[in-house]
């Protein structure tokens, strides 16, 4: 398998090659890429022109958004003012924008996405991603390190799906000394039982996965929230995350709690790449549904 790679990579280098030569008029000279004639400038379109393109991106908006197949389902329940708004955040960052967010600033959906997440689970910091496998690993990646002012993190896992898979790669992938400890839990009121045992225990770090219940539970989520935020006497620290898929049937993942526990994924090495390369349009997508889910 490793030769027969070897042999594409070889093989689509002498392509690139090949097809960088036959363009150049010293083919296969070995200064041909500098000498290689230079491009004229298009002449600017005119207003007419910008029009009728302008035109053909409203016509084609929602079936840009049918096409990719995580949003689907969300593009057929926008509202015209919707499409608007999205039209105008692929007028101003495109498509592949936030593929490279992380070298070029910050995007304003994205930055709006988490301040929103803030105000609606009422929590001090929060982090959305493009990726939720690259996400969950990241995630059990920076938590198993140990996290300033904590004696332990005790990470609450839900039964079933790929989460655990993830979580057991993000920690054989940390330190050994790890001092994550993991917990399942198979139903919302199990997961407040769990949390509410956890803080008459020792000081510990808590995160929770897969709230796929958000538009239905939001009232007991931000109980859970309240109830088991830094009171000044217990070190208790909660750290919800989830799933946009699971949610809205949209691209993401998503992580809100403390500043503290938070930054420990923001600025970890994997956690910082991955948690800025959402799209800006998957990102104003998802503010729509939580606009949605709030009101």
């Amino acid at each position: 398998m490793l030769q027969s790679a070897d042999q594409d990579l070889e093989a689509s280098i002498y392509l690139t090659r090949s097809a960088i030569h036959s363009s150049c008029p010293q083919a296969g000279a070995a200064k041909s890429l500098h000498h290689a004639p230079q491009r004229t400038l298009s002449r600017p379109r005119s207003n007419d022109e910008k029009q009728a393109v302008w035109t053909k991106a409203q016509k084609n908006v929602r079936e840009q958004l049918r096409a990719c197949e995580p949003v689907e389902a969300v593009g057929r329940s926008l509202s015209d003012d919707d499409v608007a708004h999205l039209r105008g955040v692929l007028e101003r960052f495109h498509y592949g924008a936030g593929s490279a967010r992380w070298v070029n600033g910050t995007s304003h959906p994205h930055t709006d996405l988490e301040a929103h997440m803030q105000r609606l689970f009422g929590v001090e910091e929060a982090i959305s991603m493009g990726e939720t496998r690259l996400a969950r690993l990241s995630l059990s990646r920076a938590l198993s390190r140990p996290v300033k002012g904590t004696a332990r993190n005790l990470h609450l896992v839900p039964t079933g799906g790929t989460y655990g898979d993830a979580f057991i790669e993000g920690q054989i992938s940390s330190a050994r000394s790890s001092s994550v400890h993991h917990l399942s839990y198979t139903s919302m009121p199990e997961l407040r039982q769990t949390i509410e045992s956890a803080k008459s225990s020792q000081p510990s770090s808590l995160t929770t996965a897969a709230l796929d219940v958000l538009d239905r539970n939001l009232g007991l989520i931000n109980e859970l929230v309240a109830d088991c935020w830094f009171d000044g006497s217990k070190a208790t620290h909660v750290l919800f995350s989830g799933s946009f898929f699971r949610c809205f049937q949209t691209c993401g993942y998503f992580v809100v709690g403390q500043k503290q526990l938070v930054d420990e994924m923001r600025w970890a090495s994997v956690g910082y790449m991955f948690s800025t390369t959402t799209p800006p349009l998957l990102s104003a997508v998802n503010m729509l549904k939580l606009k949605q889910v709030s009101n």
